[in-house]
């Protein structure tokens, strides 16, 4: 099988087919950052319902439970676009382990390109201008 090419970035496409080459996996890589973006976070419970709502098909797609933790979560989560946090609140005001989408830390100004810095900065500003829209 060939390796897909990398090309520019084009923010027509989904920001899921610049993480996972799969289209099964750049689909639930899009039902969590909808979920995500949706809910602001997701505890544990939360996210184990989320995941077997993919499991059962019930988002309009099968994905087993395998290979969104082993692939797609790991993959927000290893690129620093989602982290898992301890958050108060819920029942009883007890803490829990929730994951939380990232704001990426960029700079005003972005650097020369192309290299390696200009497509980690697009990349990082593609990301929160998706989950973190601009209010106003």
């Amino acid at each position: 099988m060939a390796k897909k090419k990398r090309r520019s970035i084009d923010t027509e496409e989904p920001f899921t087919a610049w993480l996972f080459f799969r289209k099964d996996s750049e689909r639930a890589g899009e039902a969590l950052m909808n979920e995500l973006r949706a809910k602001g976070r997701l505890t544990e419970k939360e996210m184990s319902e989320f995941v077997r709502k993919l499991e059962s098909g019930d988002l309009g797609f099968r994905f087993s439970k395998n290979n969104f933790y082993r692939n797609v979560l790991r993959t927000f989560l290893n690129l620093g676009f989602v982290r898992k946090d301890t958050v108060y609140g819920g029942e009883g005001g007890k803490t829990r382990e929730a994951y939380l989408p990232v704001r990426q830390p960029i700079p005003t100004r972005a650097p020369s390109s192309p290299s390696f810095w200009s497509v980690t900065y697009e990349t990082c500003r593609w990301w929160n201008d998706i989950m973190f829209p601009p209010s106003g």
